[in-house]
């Protein structure tokens, strides 16, 4: 529990600081670092929660990021719609779906 509470609290910090970093590496990081902490908080049942650091990864993402990280889009799109659809935000379900939709290869 010390360890997920580590987790959150450390990636609720960096995010609060990568407006001041443009380095594409540290932002990448730090997506992934986002769904991992939306991946444990899915685990919890903490479905406002995940949805928040998904979100949060998501929001970095450059225009080019389907082509350059496809992985890590589909990921955290597709949990991100999870997340949506336990807390019932059908209407961000149906957005995000139809990105995924247009978006996956």
């Amino acid at each position: 529990h010390e360890v997920n509470d580590l987790l959150f609290t450390a990636v609720s910090q960096l995010n609060r600081g990568i407006q001041h970093s443009e380095k594409e590496d540290e932002r990448l990081d730090l997506q992934k670092l986002n769904l991992k902490a939306g991946e444990k908080a899915m685990s919890m049942a903490a479905f406002t929660i995940a949805a928040s650091y998904l979100k949060s990864g998501i929001d970095m993402f450059l225009d080019s990021h389907w082509e350059q990280h496809y992985d890590l889009s589909i990921q955290l799109y597709t949990l991100y719609a999870e997340a949506q659809y336990s807390i019932c935000n059908f209407k961000e379900v149906g957005h995000v779906a139809g990105i995924i939709i247009q978006s996956a290869k």
